[in-house]
């Protein structure tokens, strides 16, 4: 099953955190600060940002959301995809 950005954005923060673990698809890490920024693709052409705060050792009551589109964000990611692996996971 997957779900589409305008059914993933009115649900509340809680209910999205289910839903990228339960639809999403971890692509990478960077780091932002003092937090550690986890990728996720949701299946249906978006992104979602998971913030980590990693002085307080749990996520983050914030996450952003983004489209494919929107290739200056994912130009923050480059870096630490590891093209094999991506291959593996979407081989089309």
């Amino acid at each position: 099953m997957s779900m589409t950005l305008a059914e993933f954005s009115p649900l509340p923060l809680q209910d999205q955190f289910v839903a990228v673990w339960e639809y999403g698809t971890y692509i990478a890490t960077r780091h932002e600060e003092e937090d550690t920024v986890g990728l996720c693709h949701m299946n249906t052409c978006f992104f979602v940002e998971l913030y980590y705060d990693n002085e307080v050792n749990k996520l983050c009551e914030h996450l952003t959301t983004f489209t494919g589109d929107d290739t200056d964000r994912l130009e923050d990611y480059a870096c630490y995809v590891k093209l094999d692996e991506f291959k593996r996971l979407y081989p089309y």
